[in-house]
């Protein structure tokens, strides 16, 4: 690591090459670390692995700390917001539902009385009604930056939890 700011790490990712013309420093994100305290413990000078994942279309360096992080880094599953999509439920080692699309990627479900009106308490009931591995469908309205989505149940989605 070469600096450390409020955004993340600018990290040499040419340290252990002989380039011919030097090396290239990306910056790495801050949303790669899993807490602040990860991402403050690590000193300058410090040895860090880091995964490259491309350029941005300014030729900016894309840098990520875990490989699977790569679709959250390049913005591609933005290419999925306004998408339906089959979500899966999991019950976590806490007895407490999450939810995911294409079994990977965490969602929160919204149902509101402006989607469902007359219906709106009914949706809510079928969601909560749901159990591990069931699945419906969904459309996603949003992709946060704490790498998460942000869908809502569709009428279809409504209409197989009701079946």
């Amino acid at each position: 690591m070469v600096h450390k700011a409020r955004f993340g790490l600018f990290v040499d990712i040419g340290i252990h090459f002989k380039w011919k013309f030097g090396s290239l420093v990306g910056l790495l994100h801050k949303s790669n670390f899993e807490n602040e305290e990860e991402l403050e413990s690590i000193l300058l000078g410090e040895t860090i692995s880091t995964f490259f994942h491309g350029y941005t279309q300014s030729n900016g360096i894309i840098l990520g700390n875990l490989d699977l992080k790569k679709e959250w880094l390049t913005g591609e599953l933005h290419e999925m917001i306004g998408t339906e999509q089959k979500a899966t439920v999991r019950t976590n080692n806490g007895g407490k539902k999450e939810f995911f699309i294409d079994n990977t990627y965490k969602t929160s479900i919204l149902v509101t009385k402006a989607q469902f009106p007359g219906a709106w308490k009914r949706a809510k009931k079928a969601v909560k009604a749901l159990k591990d591995n069931d699945t419906f469908e969904c459309r996603v309205i949003k992709v946060t930056g704490r790498r998460k989505f942000i869908s809502e149940l569709t009428m279809r989605g409504f209409v197989q939890l009701c079946d």
